[in-house]
């Protein structure tokens, strides 16, 4: 099993890797839904690329319409199998193509406005040095609305910045409404930061009790004892899982005048 005091140097590469599957429930062909004139995957592409903080991105698809999309405005993708169970997996998958980058990101197809602040705040325990194999953020909740929405996941964070737990349900339960100020619970954003090995290691674990019950992947590494750091980002990550929320990211690009 991969040992979690390991340190890396950050100027090291860091590999960024963005899942992209054509089929979605909610929101058929989603990486390809266009914002303005180009398609949401694009967006997230060179999202990370003004980000300015990764060596290589690569698109992981299963579907050649998306890898011809990609292939066509510039960007590197590679094609995983149709069997690959969720976007750490993909990852994962990638990361053994390319085992030069001690570090990689796991940037979700669907975040197409992902801020430079958010990408370098998840990355930041690894400059640091702490002793962590994976990372993710979170972002103050805007009240008690989001924190009772089951939409949003929740993560508790204890005195040494690591998540205590992640979920849909509001947790912790308040006695009143006023004890959610002060509380170290956030709103999860979905992106991840991997040491190599780690990622080997927690894609190729089962999938665990708590992480089946509350469909959420990363509670599988807290339920095998890892420990996960969460950054904290002032800045909000725009996720696009249904046409309203497609809605949503068209108007912030129009409000940005992006499009």
């Amino acid at each position: 099993m991969f040992n979690i005091e390991h340190n890396l140097d950050i100027t090291e590469k860091v590999l960024c890797v963005i899942p992209a599957r054509l089929r979605s429930t909610r929101l058929p062909e989603k990486p390809l839904a266009l914002i303005g004139t180009k398609p949401m995957i694009q967006w997230t592409y060179e999202s990370a690329v003004s980000a300015g903080v990764f060596s290589k991105i690569i698109v992981a698809t299963d579907d050649k319409k998306i890898a011809d999309v990609v292939r066509g405005f510039g960007g590197y993708c590679e094609m995983t199998p149709e069997t690959i169970r969720s976007g750490t997996d993909r990852a994962a998958f990638v990361s053994r193509l390319y085992p030069d980058f001690p570090i990689v990101v796991n940037l979700q197809g669907d975040e197409p406005f992902v801020p430079k602040g958010t990408c370098e705040v998840l990355l930041e325990p690894f400059r640091r040095g702490l002793p962590v194999c994976m990372s993710t953020v979170g972002r103050h909740l805007s009240g008690l609305s989001e924190y009772q929405d089951a939409a949003v996941v929740k993560v508790l964070r204890n005195k040494n910045g690591m998540a205590i737990y992640f979920s849909r349900s509001p947790i912790p339960y308040l006695r009143d409404e006023k004890s959610l100020n002060g509380l170290p619970v956030y709103a999860h954003l979905g992106l991840y930061a991997f040491k190599h090995e780690f990622l080997l290691d927690y894609s190729a674990l089962a999938s665990s009790p708590l992480e089946n019950a509350e469909s959420l992947e990363q509670l599988r590494a807290i339920e095998n004892g890892f420990l996960i750091y969460l950054a904290i980002s002032e800045q909000n990550s725009l996720g696009v899982n249904t046409p309203e929320e497609l809605e949503n990211v068209i108007q912030y690009a129009k409000d940005k005048g992006f499009i």
